[in-house]
């Protein structure tokens, strides 16, 4: 699976910081409280598209939208975007039990993607698999799920066909793009074998060289 969300400011430091000496859910909680009291809502992207959508227009107005969210949601965006802050940070325990507290009131594709990642790191595969499942049945047109379940079939014994997972990637409209992206992010070996799987099932949908 690719890495998660880059960065998001300000709210990364904010989190690392909080984390340093005690980490634990209520630091988080409470650094994200604190955080949100002084910046104005609206102030900072809270959720941002993955890189490689961008360009698509209808992804900057998913992000509009979430944007101007009411408190409850926008406070759980912003506990998202901290369990990002603590998987970048290392503490894999910390981010599930972030990512599932923002999951609470931010039930977004998004979130389960990156639950699925942590389950990853810590080697329970399978349950990556359920929790992407999860995410398809949230909201079966998001792509990047798409992408993760192929790569998940990829690396490990989980069963199932990588192969379909692509196709179902296209046939909801996923394109050159985000799967530019999801390869550029992936280790060269895993991302060698995942091109050309790509290359003998979606060949339409890879990026010119």
């Amino acid at each position: 699976m690719a890495p998660p969300y880059p960065p998001l400011g300000e709210l990364d430091t904010v989190i690392r910081a909080a984390i340093l000496d005690a980490p634990s859910l209520d630091a988080v909680l409470q650094a994200v409280r604190t955080y949100a009291e002084r910046l104005p809502r609206g102030g900072e992207p809270f959720y941002r598209p993955r890189p490689g959508l961008h360009s698509d227009p209808t992804d900057h107005e998913e992000a509009t939208r979430l944007n101007a969210a009411d408190e409850g949601t926008w406070f759980h965006m912003l506990l998202y975007n901290a369990g990002n802050a603590c998987l970048r940070a290392g503490d894999l325990n910390l981010a599930l039990e972030v990512y599932k507290q923002a999951l609470l009131g931010f039930d977004h594709p998004a979130v389960y993607n990156n639950i699925a990642a942590v389950l990853v790191e810590r080697r329970r595969p399978t349950e990556a698999r359920m929790w992407l499942e999860r995410g398809i049945a949230r909201d079966p047109q998001y792509p990047q799920t798409y992408l993760n379940l192929c790569s998940i079939c990829l690396t490990h014994d989980v069963g199932g066909d990588p192969a379909a997972w692509l196709q179902k990637y296209r046939d909801i409209g996923g394109g050159p793009g985000m799967l530019r992206d999801f390869l550029a992010a992936l280790p060269e070996d895993e991302a060698t074998t995942y091109r050309a799987l790509c290359m003998s099932t979606i060949p339409e949908c890879l990026p010119s060289e």
